[in-house]
């Protein structure tokens, strides 16, 4: 799975979104458009503050699957 799935999914849910959720949607997506190293953790954060579960939960499971690639060194 990419990131840029995750990306797109919130600006999707941008289109539909009430204004409450709009700035921590836009922060969760600068964040991942970030060069940061903590892009993903920010960007995680913003998406449990806007209550979006299935976008928060498609970027854990990316999280998850990148840092066990890291550990293992396969990747």
């Amino acid at each position: 799975m990419d990131y840029q799935n995750v990306i797109l999914a919130i600006d999707s849910r941008l289109q539909q979104e009430e204004d409450w959720n709009f700035s921590y949607l836009t922060a969760a997506l600068w964040w991942l458009k970030s060069d940061s190293d903590r892009r993903f953790q920010e960007a995680l954060y913003y998406l449990t503050k806007a209550e979006v579960w299935d976008i928060a939960s498609m970027l854990q499971k990316y999280i998850d699957a990148n840092s066990k690639t890291s550990c293992d060194g396969s990747q």
